[in-house]
């Protein structure tokens, strides 16, 4: 019998660790959002991250999107609600920034990504007034 008790330890313990790895609630909304846009596409966290990675991580259409509203500090502002509050906010503040962001990023062209600098390996040089200014 000790055996099943440490079985029922791990998978306890294994349980704890897997809910606490889990993306935040939050992006769910946007997840939710994006599976009633396109409901013949499966969607995944990986539309915007890169598996396997923290959630800082973002591949190009996550840095795309995430870059249309990283100035309103979403994610932090919905952390600090409880309740009833934070569905609201989801509500009224999160999907409509989330469907703002969407529209502009998927009607961009790729000259617009890669004049955004979104790109890995491409970036803006310096100007020449720049480069002077800066010595």
């Amino acid at each position: 019998m000790k055996f099943g008790k440490y079985v029922l330890s791990f998978v306890t313990v294994l349980g704890f660790i897997l809910l606490a790895g889990s993306p935040a609630m939050a992006h769910n909304a946007f997840k939710k959002e994006m599976a009633k846009k396109y409901p013949k596409m499966k969607i995944s966290c990986n539309a915007c991250h890169v598996d396997k990675q923290p959630k800082t991580e973002r591949n190009l259409f996550g840095k795309l999107f995430h870059k249309q509203f990283a100035d309103q500090n979403l994610t932090k502002n919905w952390k600090s609600k409880k309740g009833a509050e934070k569905k609201e906010y989801e509500a009224k503040v999160m999907i409509p920034a989330f469907t703002k962001a969407l529209e502009k990023v998927s009607s961009m062209t790729y000259t617009e990504i890669i004049q955004e600098g979104m790109v890995d390996g491409i970036e803006a040089k310096e100007e020449d007034g720049d480069a002077a200014a800066k010595k």
